[in-house]
């Protein structure tokens, strides 16, 4: 972050009401999920896009400490993440938040401690991206990628069975075989005229007509 960028920052209130209006209206306006919160986890300002995507209003979400947003599986994890941000001073990475009517949403975030040139108490600016969409959509596009591989499977069956009746009916014999003359395949009615060696795959041609001139 660039040294004016910082000064903006450090000179505000971690509430960030007196932030400079260009950054004030990106806060409050734009659409990425934006929010400050003490080394504690007790949130200190949060912008529109944030409360709307948790159900809440910005007034009910103030002075809450951000864990409740966390579902319980993953409040260690959150511990972790205080413990990592104040030793490091950023962290980027997923959290799961459940929101009001108990949905679940992706987040991936990328947060920074400030700590003012004032002498206040350091904050963390939170800043992320809702993923859950995203997410939803790849499962789908999974979920679509194997159904199409199933229905190219019994299409494949398909062919592959109507093809051996259809070599099963044949008034002729069809057959393949490898390098050492090792039947692979054989299919076909005139098979019967062989009499006792009709089931030739794995067989040698040459013990087949061993008696043939």
């Amino acid at each position: 972050m660039s040294k004016s960028t910082n000064t903006v920052i450090d000179s505000a209130s971690p509430d960030l009401v007196n932030i400079a209006p260009p950054y004030r209206a990106i806060f409050e306006q734009g659409a990425g999920l934006m929010c400050t919160h003490a080394l504690d986890g007790t949130l200190l300002s949060i912008n529109p896009a944030a409360s709307s995507l948790l159900g809440y209003e910005i007034s009910e979400l103030i002075g809450k400490n951000l864990a409740v947003a966390i579902p319980e599986s993953a409040r260690k994890l959150f511990s972790n993440y205080l413990s990592r941000i104040e030793a490091k001073g950023a962290d980027q990475g997923l959290f799961r938040v459940c929101t009001r009517d108990g949905s679940e949403r992706l987040l991936l975030y990328n947060n920074a401690l400030f700590n003012p040139e004032n002498g206040g108490a350091p904050f963390v600016l939170a800043n992320a991206l809702d993923l859950t969409t995203l997410k939803a959509a790849e499962k789908s596009k999974l979920k679509e990628q194997f159904a199409e591989r199933e229905q190219m499977e019994d299409v494949l069956r398909a062919t592959r069975e109507r093809l051996s009746t259809a070599l099963q009916n044949a008034p002729v014999i069809l057959f393949a075989m490898d390098s050492d003359g090792i039947y692979t395949m054989a299919e076909g009615k005139a098979l019967a005229d062989l009499g006792d060696k009709r089931r030739l795959v794995g067989k040698s041609v040459f013990d087949v007509f061993a008696s043939y001139p």
